[in-house]
């Protein structure tokens, strides 16, 4: 089943979960671990792009997609979409994880290019925990 979690941009808190989910990172990981994941903070301004992380334990295929500032549109549509085309809807899972970087903070990606990705692992760092809890009740409950 493919599992995809989304962002704003794709590449920063839905990196940082899709890397909870196939165990990559935990909970005790340091901030230079999630600047250190491969696609954190690369794409800036560029929704609808999947990004393939890995598989996790049950074989599952785990992705990412940058949303803008409508994940909650973007995952009703899919929903909607896999509907019309005769899909099942349990056959796919749409996470969001937009809620740890604030919509408001969009700006910060094209005025501080150096320091977004420091700002924003350490922002991510300090949650980590919390994403931790949600990936797993996901992992336990969402299938």
């Amino acid at each position: 089943m493919p599992i995809v979690y989304l962002c704003s941009t794709g590449t920063y808190s839905s990196i940082v979960a899709a890397n909870l989910h196939i165990g990559r990172i935990d909970e005790q990981c340091k901030v230079q671990d999630i600047i250190s994941l491969p696609h954190f903070g690369e794409f800036i301004n560029r929704t609808g792009i999947f990004l393939f992380i890995g598989e996790d334990s049950k074989g599952d295929m785990v992705y990412t997609l940058g949303t803008g500032c409508e994940a909650q549109l973007i995952k009703k549509s899919a929903l909607d979409l896999a509907k019309i085309m005769g899909y099942q809807l349990d056959h796919t899972k749409l996470i969001d994880m937009s809620n740890y970087i604030p919509k408001y903070l969009g700006w910060f990606n094209t005025v501080f290019h150096k320091q977004r990705r420091i700002y924003f692992a350490k922002r991510l760092y300090r949650q980590l925990k919390t994403m931790d809890k949600e990936v797993r009740n996901f992992k336990e409950q969402g299938r």
